[in-house]
């Protein structure tokens, strides 16, 4: 089990308690192992639709669109709009939203180098708008983004900048707030760690990986270079380096797990689930905090977790992968 950060203040801010009433009871119709097992033994996508449909997700479903992406992105809206609903201060609305406008200024960029690209933000409907300054700070690194992707007609520049620049902003938001602070941190190193790992399976240099690593993590920049360029036989010598006090030697196992999954069949999903694992292990050391944003701040990750998984079953029924594949794709919250 992750343990927060050693002294770790937690805000006590009464203005959430009747938020926190309304998540003690939200997170009681979170899925259960037994509720994802139903849904793994669906025989095809129909079948999966339709168990959708008579659990609470039916609720959003429209006569126009009843399929499951469609379900789960107004799901996905609910979510984002119900916790920015209770959220009392302004940086934690910001730091909620952003996700959404950091994808919105994508798809507009992508959208000038290739105007027939197939790129949707689905039927999100946000009620909060950033402010000034955070705006105009997207709007700048946007073009800057845009320019350079332009000049070397490479559309994955502008995810490199966006994604850059939303890691800046979140970690100075959460900067006074040291439970959202910690999540951003490890939130960039889990980034970071994974960026590294695909970068040496497709032999790319020193010089790329340091374009793309997102600042403030607990891992040092040194670090994750010492990785890339690492031989793999040489790899236990990295080991105690990778140990941190948030986490003891986890970040290690995570570069373990990913490249124990690309060995036999270049499968990133070994990697892509231990990165969401950690994440809801830090998240979860808040479970029982009684006053302030942390409880909200949880919830939303939860959530967004069980939507996350809904989408890669839905994938797998699609492609008619087995029971056992689909329930590997599963990451369990609570």
């Amino acid at each position: 089990m992750v343990k927060p950060i050693r002294g770790i203040r937690w805000s006590e801010n009464p203005l959430y308690a009747f938020a926190i009433g309304r998540v003690k009871s939200l997170e009681t119709l979170l899925f259960d192992r037994s509720a994802y097992e139903r849904l793994t033994r669906t025989a095809d996508l129909a079948e999966f639709q339709q168990e959708l449909l008579q659990s609470r997700y039916g609720q959003y479903a429209e006569e126009k669109g009843k399929n499951p992406e469609q379900i789960l992105t107004r799901a996905q809206s609910e979510a984002l709009n119900f916790c920015l609903e209770y959220a009392r201060e302004e940086w934690l609305n910001v730091l909620m939203a952003l996700p959404y406008y950091i994808l919105k200024t994508k798809i507009i960029l992508k959208r000038q180098i290739n105007p027939n690209a197939s790129l949707e933000t689905g039927e999100w409907q946000i009620k909060v708008r950033l402010p000034a300054a955070v705006t105009q700070r997207l709007r700048d690194a946007g073009m800057s983004a845009l320019n350079e992707a332009q000049a070397k007609n490479d559309p994955a520049l502008i995810d490199i900048v966006l994604d850059r620049v939303a890691g800046e902003i979140t970690l100075n938001l959460s900067q006074n707030y040291d439970y959202a602070h910690g999540y951003y941190r490890l939130f960039a190193d889990l980034l970071n760690i994974r960026t590294t790992l695909r970068m040496k399976l497709w032999n790319e240099d020193a010089n790329s990986l340091k374009l793309v690593l997102i600042p403030g993590g607990y891992l040092p920049a040194n670090l994750l270079l010492e990785l890339l360029n690492t031989e793999l036989q040489s790899f236990p010598n990295l080991k105690p380096k990778f140990t941190t006090p948030l986490l003891g030697n986890r970040y290690w196992q995570l570069v373990e797990r990913g490249l124990a999954g690309f060995a036999p069949c270049g499968s990133l999903i070994p990697l892509e689930n231990g990165i969401r694992e950690l994440l809801l292990e830090y998240v979860n050391c808040a479970r029982y905090v009684s006053m302030g944003y942390e409880p909200l701040f949880r919830f939303y990750r939860l959530w967004e977790n069980e939507i996350t998984n809904l989408r890669l079953l839905a994938g797998a029924k699609l492609a008619r992968l087995d029971p056992g594949k689909c329930l590997e794709l599963v990451v369990y919250a609570i």
